[in-house]
């Protein structure tokens, strides 16, 4: 039973008109144009918000119509390039669902919007309802598993005994039922639940968790599962109900589902008890900007995978690892993560290897660069796999909970031949307090190291490192390892500089820095003894030369277990061309390891002491770093009396409410390395003589009253001056930002006009037969003039920035079926007023013919097309005209056939519909009254007698639609009887029912030959409680069955998008990279332009040499006066920069010039176009990292680097 139109009359006089010319444009354009309109096959993307004040009914498509759950959100599958912004400060529980993939170069993107604090994720609900239970321990009802425990957002130790270390107690069995944690080894913990002695873990000592009975003190608690209560000692001794307690109830707080092409971005994502974002065979992940904090396992663990960035986030307080990515060709750069699986937050789950590693990788060509690691109990970066390239990362305090392992560790296994990290570099790192601990396994030291290449590793370059504090290993360790290049690190204040325990082939230390200070160091060969410039063990004997040794606290046994440098170099045969320094220092001398962690190079005002270099050359005033460098030097008794300039930084301050005369706006600060007092002064900037300062102080004063009833901003040339006999002087930009009250009526109604528009006439045909109809008469009036005007089949008021609204009145309007409509009028003026709405009704009865809007890119084509235009062709289509096995597949019957199946708590309502169908009489609606959390306990059924044949092809075809989009959970053939074994394979189970009727057509193949299959769809945990899903053509037949050809007219409105071609000059410097380059040269990569086309960018990248790198502008430095600028040199500063950027030009440019802020990855952030010599950005809604200035004109562009502390 299939739609028959009948054409209708058409209205005449415009009506005609537009027909007319409707046909000049379309020759073989009739009576008729539209069955249905056909999606384009480029669809633009789209962007929907969520926040807590939303509502789901609504569209999603603006702030003003956001939704309000992850419920919709993830009712719902997204399509490529679309966006789902969480509001900011908001915040939901729950786990955001990922239902489909992105493309490349148009992925789907989870982010934010709006100002404030990041949105949240909890992966922990709300308890209450607290009472008494004994003493201090309080107790509240909570039906779900508790995990973890957070009181006002801090996360709370689970009750253990003892409360603090192990315990080497006997066992007994009031510890049954506990949790045993503990060190199976030096680097492999463990956990059990504890039945018997033997299920003790700990190889010296125990942790027992997770009983009632252990709970003694304040900040402490347990969950009986038993009887669902949570039991806590509050972290004040007093009720919980003076908290905001939470318990982590759920397993992820972003599970990608397997699917790729997907950002995750600015979200806070916290107290899950497995993973804050889980991702398993999903390709091109990005992860970026987002806080992952209170995970009892994993931060980000993404596997079998390739593509993955996971770059800018702050994860910290993970129980396991921080991130933990098994994917090919993969970046992590920028984190920030801490506290990685630390001994006093464990809770019942320990095991295994790993446990505690801030950053693991397992795959080849990975880039792990520029992360900060604070505090991780096992290792800072583990890394396996060939060019991986661990590079200008900060790790201090690794190796916290365990030993046997490195700040920095790779392993092979036992196959030299293998490849494991061959080619990888570790360069540039810095790594400091690498210790271990024996605590638990041993009562002697357990090793730890800086950079540890373990067994059978070879081809690994190990260059530009520095390595301090490793006091119970080695500061770089070879162990089994082969052909390392150990060249140019500085390794100081460790227990063994170079340590090589065997090796399968030789390694090389060339031109390495050792230096030992006075602290002792521990080693399984000694305890509390001096340090030890050199170690080799199990007759390694690796390549040594050009190394500086230094050692100014011991002349005995400096090299190996007991050797001098002369006995060292006789035992060895190396070293020729080494130097050893064992001069003491002179009464009154220090060492001091200065150190630069950061991505820019770092000034060092030395103050007025005197320093010397370890060969001996006189250091004073200032040094200065390169970006993880480090210099060791010995202060001296000496005293530079050199006077020594001030310092002063760029500082802005902020006007927000009216301020009187002699108001203090702000304190200046500034330094003087000689501590000589200072005076401040006004020496530019003030032209409208709103400001003075004080000149001990460095407070500036309003001079007159200032009303902050505009935005304006005033920067002030501020110079300090000290009062040395011959005095110096430094100057900084001080900004005064001075911002008006914001307005936050959310129609955007300009003050003083709150006159909306009055529609006074609108009309449309009464019927039609074609999608695209006239708009006969609009006609509106407002107080001050119309701005725009839109036509909508909703009611509901459209927002005044809405993308829709046109300028001129709508010459027509085009729907996409049959039916009878009311349409709404708006217009909106120049304030943001919108008119109430006319309406007008049409009847819209389409024939047999199609028409289609086809949206392609340049240099594709639709059906041999390529250019814009209308065109005309046929298109067959096939009937079917063989059996359908479906009985009452049109509802003429009523319901009878179809039932449903449902366990307890699982329940179904099963009727037709005779007001929402495809075609008549009816549609059966499916209106799901109970569910829960299992697919498989809600099943709507039909037949019991449809015959297969085992190896046929079938189509099951029918229309569906739902009040609210959801997956179906799955569709299966099922036997009518027990066992009920499944009959066939659909090749998609798993249809997403939109809200709009739609065809679906699903392949199966039968698996055997049956005459009583019955057709299931599995609702459970996916039709939601209170939707309906209509069904409505059911058919099922063999895919073989003779089928009846028609042809149809079909008339194509075809637009082609032009691909925008650009070049841009990008300079970064040796070490960095640029979307992954890090040569010299032309490249070429696409982006995704508005319009859903690729964007052609050629990028020329200019890499700088360190040693070559111009001297960067910073916010110490100013524009030099009168200094001629030009487009080639222009003027960043302070760089780097936190709240706003100046991009100052001595004239302004002829020509139309704009500048880009665009991220690392090649992604413009915003355009503003030069007016001025003097522009400022605002860069606060910008995360720290690199960024590129980009100048752009009709000659070219010109780029520098952006720093965003």
């Amino acid at each position: 039973m299939f739609l028959n139109w009948n054409d209708n009359a058409r209205t005449t006089g415009a009506w005609d008109l537009f027909i007319k010319n409707k046909l000049c444009l379309l020759k073989k354009l009739s009576f008729s144009l539209i069955f249905l309109a056909i999606t384009s096959a480029s669809s633009f993307a789209t962007v929907y918000y969520v926040s807590n004040s939303g509502n789901d009914s609504n569209s999603g498509t603006s702030p003003t119509e956001a939704w309000q759950t992850l419920k919709k959100v993830n009712s719902f599958s997204p399509g490529p390039g679309d966006q789902i912004l969480f509001k900011r400060g908001d915040s939901w529980v729950g786990t955001i669902e990922v239902k489909a993939s992105g493309t490349n170069g148009s992925p789907i993107l989870y982010g934010a919007y709006g100002s404030g604090n990041r949105p949240v994720i909890y992966g922990s609900e709300t308890i209450s309802g607290w009472t008494k239970h004994s003493g201090n321990i309080f107790k509240a009802t909570f039906s779900s598993n508790v995990e973890q425990l957070f009181v006002d957002g801090e996360r709370l130790v689970l009750a253990r005994y003892p409360n603090s270390g192990y315990t080497n107690d006997s066992y007994s069995s009031a510890w049954n039922g506990a949790t045993s944690i503990g060190r199976k080894s030096a680097y492999i913990m463990g956990s059990s639940v504890v039945s018997s002695s033997s299920s003790i873990i700990g190889a010296n000592g125990t942790l027992l968790t997770n009983k009632l009975a252990f709970l003694d003190s304040a900040g402490e608690w347990y969950y009986d599962s038993g009887n669902n209560t949570v039991y806590l000692w509050s972290p004040g001794g007093d009720s919980p109900d003076n908290y905001i307690v939470r318990g982590s109830t759920l397993k992820y707080g972003v599970n990608l589902n397997g699917n790729d092409y997907i950002t995750i971005e600015n979200i806070n994502i916290r107290d899950s008890y497995d993973k804050g974002i889980y991702g398993s065979g999903s390709n091109d992940i990005t992860v970026n900007s987002c806080d992952i904090n209170y995970i009892e396992q994993y931060g980000i663990y993404i596997t079998s995978a390739k593509n993955s960035e996971i770059t800018n986030n702050i994860i910290s307080n993970i129980n396991r690892n921080g991130i933990w990515v098994y994917s090919a060709n993969s970046l992590v750069e920028g984190n920030s993560i801490s506290n990685i699986g630390l001994f006093e937050s464990f809770h019942k789950l320990a095991n295994g290897q790993q446990v505690g590693t801030a950053i693991m990788s397992r795959a080849n060509d990975c880039t792990i660069n520029y992360n900060t690691i604070e505090k991780s109990g096992y290792c800072g970066i583990n890394f396996w796999g060939k060019n991986t390239m661990v590079k200008y990362n900060y790790i201090n305090n690794a190796m916290y909970v365990q030993s046997d392992g490195g700040a920095i560790y790779t392993y092979n296994g036992p196959n030299y031949s293998d490849p494991a990290s061959a080619g990888s570099e570790v360069h540039y790192n810095i790594i400091q307090n690498s210790n271990g601990s024996n605590a638990g396994y041993t009562t002697k030291w357990g090793d730890a190291h800086g950079i540890y290449m373990d067994d059978k590793i070879h081809d690994v370059s190990v260059k530009y490192n520095t390595v301090t504090g490793c006091l119970n290993g080695g500061g770089i360790f070879l162990h089994i390892a082969g052909e390392i290049d150990v060249q140019y690190n500085t390794v100081v204040d460790c227990a063994v500089g170079l340590l090589t325990g065997a090796e399968s082939a030789d390694s090389y230390y060339y031109n390495n820095i050792v230096y030992a200070f006075d602290t002792p160091g521990n080693t399984v060969w000694w305890t509390d003894s001096h340090q030890r410039m050199t170690k080799v063990d199990g007759g390694a004997i690796s390549v040594y030369n050009n190394n500086k040794f230094i050692h100014r606290h011991t002349t005995t046994n400096p090299f190996n277990n007991s050797f001098s440098f002369s006995e060292w170099k006789a035992f060895t045969s190396q070293d020729a061309n080494s130097t050893f320094d064992d001069s003491a220092l002179a009464e009154g001398e220090t060492e001091v390891l200065f150190l630069n962690k950061q991505k820019q190079a770092k000034s060092i005002n030395l103050g007025s002491s005197v320093y010397r270099d370890i060969d001996g050359n006189k250091v004073s005033g200032t040094i200065t770093l390169q970006p993880f460098t480090s210099k060791i030097l010995i202060k001296t008794t000496s005293v530079n009396n050199t006077n020594q300039s001030p310092e002063i930084q760029g500082q802005v301050f902020e006007i927000n409410s009216d301020i009187p005369a002699d108001g203090v706006v702000g304190q200046v600060t500034a330094t003087d390395p000689d501590q000589d007092q200072l005076e401040y002064t006004i020496t530019g900037g003030n032209t409208e003589n709103l400001f003075y300062i004080n000149t001990s102080s460095g407070e500036i004063l309003a001079k007159t009253d200032i009303m902050a009833n505009e935005d304006k901003s005033v920067e002030l040339v501020v110079t300090v001056t000290d009062n040395a006999a011959s005095p110096l002087s430094a100057s900084a930009i001080v900004t005064i930002n001075i911002v008006a009250p914001a307005n936050n009526d959310e129609t955007n109604v300009t003050p003083g006009d709150l006159t909306a528009p009055v529609i006074s006439d609108f009309s449309v045909p009464e019927t039609a037969s074609s999608p695209e109809i006239p708009v006969l008469t609009l006609e509106a009036s407002d107080n001050t003039a119309i701005t725009g005007y839109l036509i909508t089949e909703s009611e509901n008021t459209p927002a005044a920035d809405d993308q829709n609204w046109s300028a001129s009145v709508p010459e027509s309007y085009t729907f996409t079926s049959s039916g009878s409509f009311e349409l709404f009028a708006w217009a909106k003026d120049e304030a943001g007023n919108v008119s109430a709405p006319a309406t007008a009704t049409i009847e819209v009865i389409l024939d047999n013919s199609i028409v289609e809007y086809v949206t392609i890119c340049e240099g594709e084509d639709y059906l041999g097309w390529m250019k814009s235009g209308i065109y005309e062709h046929s298109r067959t289509t096939n009937e079917l005209t063989s059996e359908n096995l479906i009985e009452n597949s049109d509802f003429t019957s009523g319901s009878a056939g179809w039932r449903y199946w449902g366990a307890s708590g699982y329940k179904l309502e099963v009727s037709t519909n005779n007001d929402e169908f495809v075609s008549a009489p009816a549609s059966l609606q499916v209106y799901c009254k109970q569910n829960s959390t299992n697919n498989a306990s809600l099943h709507l059924i039909v037949g019991d007698n449809i015959p297969l044949e085992e190896g046929k092809t079938y189509e099951f075809s029918f229309y569906a639609k739902a009040t609210k989009t959801f997956r179906v959970g799955s569709i299966y053939a099922h036997e009518w009887k027990y066992p009920w074994g499944k009959t066939g394979i659909f090749k998609d189970k798993n249809p997403v029912i939109t809200e709009s009727w739609a065809r679906y057509n699903l392949k199966f193949i039968a698996t055997t030959t049956t005459n009583h299959t019955q057709i299931r769809f599995y609702l459970g945990n996916s039709l939601p409680v209170g939707e309906s899903l209509f069904l409505d053509d059911v058919l099922f037949y063999e895919s073989s069955a003779t089928q009846q050809t028609t042809e149809q007219n079909v008339i194509t409105y075809l637009t082609v998008n032009p691909i925008q071609y650009s070049t841009e000059t990008i300079t970064i410097t040796e070490g960095e990279n640029y979307q992954g380059w890090t040569d010299s040269g032309q490249y070429e990569r696409t982006l995704t332009a508005s319009t859903g086309c690729d964007s052609v960018v050629t990028t020329i990248l200019v890499v700088e040499s360190l040693n070559n790198k111009s001297a960067e502008i910073n916010s110490q430095q100013q524009p030099q006066i009168n200094q001629k600028t030009t487009f080639e040199d222009f003027i960043i500063y302070p760089n780097p920069a936190n709240s706003y950027v100046h991009i100052n030009f001595s004239y302004v440019p002829t020509d139309k010039t704009t500048v880009e802020v665009i991220n690392n990855s090649g992604e413009i952030l915003f355009t503003h176009l030069i007016e001025t010599t003097l522009n400022k950005i605002n860069l606060n809604h910008l995360s720290p990292g690199l960024y590129f200035i980009n100048l752009r004109n009709k000659h070219g562009t010109n780029t520098q680097k952006l720093i965003i502390k």
